[in-house]
Order: structure tokens, then C-alpha cells, then sequence
């Protein structure tokens, strides 16, 4: 069960790791400096909340079963964290409900 539950947030965080780059590409095609200058900041917040979620994760994989309940509720309540963070970059940088940098 952890395994699987491991290996599906992976899953999860791998996908947002690719939509970030993919941000990232746009910014470096259009060449627009204060761009990437304001998504380096979110890149930095970005990344400490994947590590966070990253090392719950790893924190549960050797844990005893009875702390894995308490622990799979801190994964979710980090992974949603991280998910509404990451809704408002991409919505910034992409367009996404209109207001879009690109």
C-alpha cells in the first residue's frame, strides 16, 4: 500500500515537474528578462514545497504502519498545498483562465 500510494504521488510530482519546465521553456524562448527574473522567485517556492512533499514521502517509506494514516494526511494536505501553488503559476505564465503572460 505505501509503495503504491509512493509511486502514484511520484507520478504526480513528475507531472508538475514537466509543466514547469515547459513554463520555463516559454519564458526562455521569449527572451523577456523580468519574466524570468519573476519565475525564478516562484521556481524557488515551487521547489521547496516539491521538497517538502518529497521528503514526506520519503519519511513514510520507513516509517511504522501505524504513523503511516497520520503521515498519508500530511502528504495530502502538502500535495494540495503544492497543487494550488502550482495552479497559479501555470494560470500566470500560460494563460490559463485568460490572464496569461504568454
Amino acid at each position: 500500500m505505501k509503495e503504491t500510494y509512493h509511486r502514484e504521488m511520484q507520478a504526480k510530482i513528475d507531472e508538475l515537474e514537466k509543466q514547469m519546465a515547459d513554463i520555463q521553456s516559454r519564458i526562455k524562448t521569449s527572451g523577456d528578462a523580468a519574466h524570468a527574473k519573476d519565475y525564478e522567485s516562484h521556481l524557488a517556492d515551487y521547489q521547496a514545497k516539491r521538497d517538502a512533499l518529497v521528503s514526506k514521502l520519503n519519511e513514510m517509506g520507513t516509517s511504522h504502519e501505524d504513523a503511516w494514516p497520520g503521515q498519508k494526511k500530511e502528504a495530502e494536505g502538502i500535495y494540495s498545498d503544492l497543487t494550488k501553488y502550482f495552479a497559479r503559476i501555470y494560470a500566470k505564465y500560460t494563460g490559463s483562465g485568460g490572464t496569461g503572460m504568454f
